[in-house]
Formats: structure tokens, C-alpha cells, sequence
């Protein structure tokens, strides 16, 4: 398919978050795209909004580094919503690199630049989490030298929310396999993760107990009845093996949280 940078700002201005678009599949030339565009004030806002959760999905594994860059400039945005994303999406970024081989942490400069934000006005619970972000991060590094003189940021992501946690191991798993799909080529399976995986990285410090509850006992549920009914083995034994174990992970803090509904 070849690239259309007209279909994909077409596609990316919806009314909502998306989840997905074709043009994507284009990933280096939809990247290098999206990057310069959000650079510029050409988007109207829901591209815009939209364009930040395509560069989040397109990050992993190549260019995790740049898009964490571009997130943390952007929490400067003079558009509340926009840098209220960006920050939202740039957590996203480092606490799910904590699960690969490479994990990447804010830089002092750019804790500094979120620190900033803060004093600017954002959405109430992105306010929230990055202020405990930050605290922990704080936090941390006092102890260093002492009694905690190993322990890294990535350790101090369990103590802000183990569920959060999981969900990070999740979204990263489920990147990868949203790739395998794609390259597959089953149509099936490709709108399965994609309808599974696009909300997720809002799950992250989310408080409203409703989006936990319909993510587990509709999307996922959703996800399981699709791919058992397409009934290819390769995306069942991937669910299998990569998925299922975190869901027995994440079953009992759920529940604790929430209840199936009647």
C-alpha cells in the first residue's frame, strides 16, 4: 500500500480517538509524517489528539527515544488538552519500556520541562499523574547513595499502581502482537488487537472505575469471543501465551476493584 498523507490526515480527524488507520502500515513514512506535523499548527485539535496515540503506536521498538522527546516538548502546548495528552502519553512511553531490554526514563531536563507543565493548566487526573510521577521520581533520587542506592525509576512505577504496572506490560505485548498482525495480514485479527489495545494507554492512572470495568468485562471478553470464533490457531496461541498470563496477573486487583455487572 502506498503512502497517502492526505487519506491519514482525513482519517485522523474524527470526532473521538481512534483506533487505528490503513495509513499506518506505512510506518517509517506515517512516523516521520505525524512527527513533523504535530511540529507545525496545520492539525485542527482531534488530528492533533489524534496524531499523538498514532506516534505513540508507531514508537516501539525504533523510535521510542525521539517520540518521548516530542511528547515532553509538546507538554508546553498552549492547548490544555494537547499537552495534557502529550504528558499522558510520554508516562505511557517510559512505563511500558520498562518491560523490553532498553527501558528509557525522563531526563533531568526533561523532568524539569513537566515540572513547568505543571504550573500550566492541564486536565485534572493528568495533573494528578504526573504530580505523583514526580514525587516518586523525587522521591527516589533523595535516597540515592543511601539505603536505595540501586533502585531505579522503573522500580518506583509498582508503588505508584500495580495495576498500572500490568497494564504497561499489557499495551507493551500487545504492540507487539498488533505488528505480527499486521504483517500477517488477517484482517480478523488486526481489528481484534486493535479494538483490544486503543484504549489502554488511558487506562493508565485512570480513576474512573467504569473504563476498568468496561475494558475488562466487555473489550477484552470481546476479544477473547472473536478470536475463538475466527478460530486461527497462531493469534489463539499468542493470546495464550503473551496475554493470558498478565490477565491471571491482573484478575484479583480488578475484582477487588470492581464487579461484573448484573
Amino acid at each position: 500500500m502506498v503512502f497517502s498523507a492526505e487519506n491519514l490526515l482525513r482519517e485522523l480527524d474524527q470526532p473521538e480517538i481512534i483506533n487505528w488507520v490503513p495509513e499506518l502500515k506505512n510506518r517509517q513514512e506515517a512516523y516521520a509524517f505525524l512527527l513533523e506535523e504535530v511540529r507545525g499548527d496545520q492539525l485542527n485539535l482531534m488530528q492533533f489528539l489524534n496524531a499523538l496515540h498514532a506516534l505513540f503506536q508507531l514508537a516501539f521498538p525504533e523510535n521510542v527515544d525521539r517520540t518521548l522527546r516530542t511528547f515532553v516538548e509538546l507538554s508546553l502546548h498552549p492547548n490544555v488538552l494537547i499537552r495534557s495528552e502529550a504528558i499522558k502519553l510520554a508516562i505511557g512511553i517510559v512505563r511500558v519500556s520498562r518491560n523490553v531490554s532498553d527501558p528509557v526514563r525522563f531526563s533531568a531536563a526533561q523532568e524539569a520541562t513537566l515540572r513547568e507543565a505543571i504550573a500550566k493548566e492541564l486536565r485534572a487526573p493528568v495533573e494528578d499523574l504526573l504530580t505523583e510521577w514526580l514525587e516518586v521520581s523525587t522521591s527516589d533520587s533523595s535516597h540515592e547513595g543511601a539505603n536505595r542506592a540501586d533502585r531505579t525509576q522503573k522500580d518506583a512505577v509498582w508503588e505508584l499502581s500495580e495495576l498500572d504496572a500490568l497494564y504497561a506490560q499489557f499495551l507493551e505485548r500487545g504492540l507487539m502482537l498488533l505488528r505480527l498482525a499486521i504483517w500477517s495480514g488477517d484482517q480478523v485479527w488486526m481489528k481484534a488487537e486493535i479494538d483490544l489495545l486503543h484504549n489502554v494507554p488511558g487506562l493508565l492512572g485512570e480513576e474512573n472505575i467504569e473504563r476498568h470495568r468496561y475494558f475488562w468485562f466487555q473489550e477484552r471478553e470481546l476479544y477473547v469471543d472473536r478470536l475463538t470464533s475466527h478460530g486461527a490457531e497462531k493469534p489463539l496461541s499468542y493470546m495464550r501465551t503473551y496475554y493470558e498470563p498478565i490477565w491471571e496477573e491482573m484478575e484479583p486487583l480488578m475484582l477487588d476493584r470492581i464487579k461484573r455487572p448484573s
